[in-house]
């Protein structure tokens, strides 16, 4: 079992402003905590199923504290190792004009 407390706290500026991600506490983010358990590893392919129980509610929670500790979610480009949008993100945003 793992606990995740990293803050999370809308990005203030920049093309992904207002998105929730990793936020450091002096810089606004909320206290925020996401208990993990390992259920199973598949080595062979590097990836692991968890159960997360959510102890906070905030947006892209798990996404964000998964990506925060090197662990993001499969087939999820946007948030990358550190809880931050990736640049890659940017990619998957269609634009109307």
């Amino acid at each position: 079992m793992m606990d995740i407390k990293a803050p999370i706290g809308p990005i203030l500026k920049g093309p992904h402003k207002g998105i929730n991600a990793y936020c450091s506490s002096s810089e606004g983010g909320r206290a925020s905590w996401t208990r993990l358990t390992v259920i199973h590893r598949n080595t062979s392919v590097e990836t692991s199923l968890v159960e997360a129980e959510i102890k906070t509610g905030r947006p892209h929670q798990i996404r964000i504290h998964l990506a925060f500790i090197g662990h993001p979610l499969v087939a999820d480009p946007f948030f990358q190792t550190g809880g931050v949008p990736s640049n890659m993100g940017d990619h998957h945003h269609h634009h109307h004009h």
